[in-house]
């Protein structure tokens, strides 16, 4: 029933909107390529596919040819293990310039601390972050229902009214509101 229509929704949304972000791929030839401007300070995206690139940070990098001096791409992953041994619960990717990819894992029964990580990432590799301020960019999609092809319009405004009422990415991974900048895209499903 009802947890059907969200797994198909969830699906669905992650296939309109992974076709449309550019592929953190390119983002790092166009990085690579480009003689860009440094902006002090550092900055974290949190992605959902690992494999695409923020289109705010995309658009940054193409048009105005400047980069954070510290950017992050975070990747947050619910592995298939109750607990994590390892209890950093993370691993960087070799950086490309400024532009650090972090994968995190957290094991299904243990509740995600995004603050947490940051603030044992930034000892151990001693980054100089300041947490307090560091801006942590998100996406929470704003949907609309159409007769496009995918699921039953009816199952789609479920999908949204339970999309909407669902539990805040800043509640579930312990992310200071603060620090958040969503960006509130619509998408057509």
């Amino acid at each position: 029933g009802i947890m059907i229509i969200w797994r198909k929704g969830q699906i669905h949304l992650h296939h309109i909107t992974s076709n449309s972000e550019p592929k953190t791929n390119d983002l790092i030839n166009l990085i690579r390529s480009s003689k860009l401007q440094i902006t002090p300070g550092a900055i974290v995206y949190l992605v959902k596919d690992i494999d695409r690139a923020p289109v705010p940070l995309f658009v940054k990098v193409k048009e105005n040819h400047s980069i954070y001096e510290k950017t992050f791409l975070l990747h947050v992953n619910q592995c298939q293990q109750p607990y994590m041994k390892d209890q950093k619960h993370y691993h960087i990717k070799e950086p490309v310039n400024n532009l650090f990819q972090i994968f995190a894992c957290y094991g299904f029964l243990e509740t995600p601390d995004i603050h947490k990580m940051l603030k044992l990432m930034n000892t151990e590799l001693n980054l100089n972050l300041k947490l307090k301020t560091l801006p942590i960019i998100l996406s929470k999609y704003s949907l609309i229902a159409t007769n496009k092809p995918g699921m039953n319009r009816w199952a789609k405004n479920i999908f949204i009214f339970m999309y909407r009422n669902a539990l805040r990415i800043t509640q579930f991974f312990n992310i200071h509101s603060k620090q958040v900048v969503e960006i509130d895209p619509q998408i057509e499903i």
